[in-house]
């Protein structure tokens, strides 16, 4: 049902190589014809090593 793909919701995880400073992340998927993307910005002060 159409309206149940609208309000779906997925979990994406991302470990940065960022240790510090602004910056930007750009996520864009692509299946078939279909298309969507996304852009935010963070902040890495503080990120330390040790993702899995």
């Amino acid at each position: 049902m159409v309206s149940e793909r609208a309000s779906s919701f997925y979990l994406f995880e991302y470990c940065s190589p960022k240790r510090g400073g602004d910056n930007n992340l750009a996520i864009q998927v692509n299946k078939g014809s279909l298309q969507g993307a996304v852009q935010t910005k963070f902040n890495a002060d503080g990120f330390t090593g040790g993702c899995e």
